[in-house]
């Protein structure tokens, strides 16, 4: 069990490339609409979705390493590594960005989560890998990501992990699983991750540095696949052509 997991958060290769960037990243503001396509029925349904987020909780960073995983994935907590980018110690805000209520009745209403390390302008972003993700092994539209099994995710400190098996979060990580919204757990001493429901459930989920003038995190961004734009859909292979 535990090496499954293990093969899933390491080596989840997805259709996205370590230099492809998705479209609703490279134009990434908050409160706007995209245009979203979606394969159905052997064409492609588009319309506009009204792009909102909305701050779930604070985040606490005691070492400056960040994990995103499936906080189902606790019990077996030495197979949990952060990212090789590290940010300053601090609390962070962690939002979701998330979807109209037309786009929603297609898929789930959270699209991304996102935390903020600073106000500056995003020049330019980057797939967040860590130590044991090599970027010269992806090939074509491929990308490293963090596994999702029990349909939620996490942020948290690398010095928190060993607290995901306990009872308490797993048991608060039920109530995010039935609906009772996204959550942050407090741990001792004041230390805080934050779980949220992953867009449409189990997958592979890229994340991404945004990424200052000085090359310094902005944010992180989860990327939970659900944007898309008719390119996008076209180049996966995922549809012919656009329903006339």
């Amino acid at each position: 069990m535990a090496s499954s997991l293990r093969r899933k958060a390491r080596a989840g290769l997805g259709v996205l490339a370590e230099l492809y960037i998705p479209e609703h990243l490279k134009t990434y503001q908050p409160t706007r609409r995209f245009t979203v396509a979606v394969s159905e029925g052997g064409g492609i349904e588009t319309w506009e979705a009204q792009i909102h987020e909305e701050k779930i909780g604070d985040l606490t960073l005691a070492t400056g390493k960040l994990i995103a995983t499936d906080p189902a994935y606790g019990r077996f907590p030495e197979d949990i590594t952060p990212f090789t980018r590290t940010v300053p110690p601090g609390t962070y805000s962690v939002v979701l960005g998330m979807v109209d209520e037309y786009t929603s009745r297609h898929y789930a209403s959270n699209v991304y989560a996102l935390i903020c390390f600073s106000d500056n302008p995003i020049i330019h972003w980057e797939l967040a890998l860590c130590p044991e993700q090599n970027a010269d092994e992806l090939e074509g539209m491929q990308y490293f990501g963090f596994g999702v099994d029990s349909g939620t995710g996490c942020f948290l400190d690398e010095g928190l992990k060993y607290y995901l098996a306990q009872e308490e979060v797993q048991r608060l990580m039920g109530d995010v699983m039935t609906g009772n919204g996204d959550i942050t757990l407090t741990m001792e001493r004041g230390a805080r991750m934050v779980v949220f429901i992953a867009g449409m459930g189990d997958g592979c989920y890229p994340c991404y540095w945004g990424l200052d003038t000085q090359d310094q995190p902005v944010c992180l961004l989860a990327d939970f696949q659900i944007l898309r734009s008719l390119e996008e859909l076209l180049s996966m292979g995922q549809v012919s052509e656009p329903r006339v």
